[in-house]
């Protein structure tokens, strides 16, 4: 079954497995939590609607997680 909502093209497929990925880190509170290093220092072309569901998570990412430690390609962020 397809959710209607699709979102662009990003793993968060739809508004309900956004929903769910932010559920899932404000429940369970992950720290350290790894990011790849280029997307989460991503800051977009522009935010267009392709990418509505990353640009969602990429705030609640730097709204409630700051740099932990930096590696050549993943950032490990830890909890404000």
């Amino acid at each position: 079954m397809q959710d209607k909502e699709k979102m662009g093209d990003s793993y968060l497929h739809t508004y309900a497995r956004l929903n769910l990925t932010l559920k899932k880190l404000q429940d369970e509170r992950p720290s350290p939590l790894f990011v790849e290093t280029s997307l989460f220092d991503w800051t977009g072309p522009s935010y267009d609607n392709s990418h509505s569901g990353l640009k969602q998570l990429l705030v609640y990412l730097h709204e409630h997680y700051q740099y932990q430690a930096q590696g050549q390609y993943l950032t490990a962020l830890k909890l404000k």
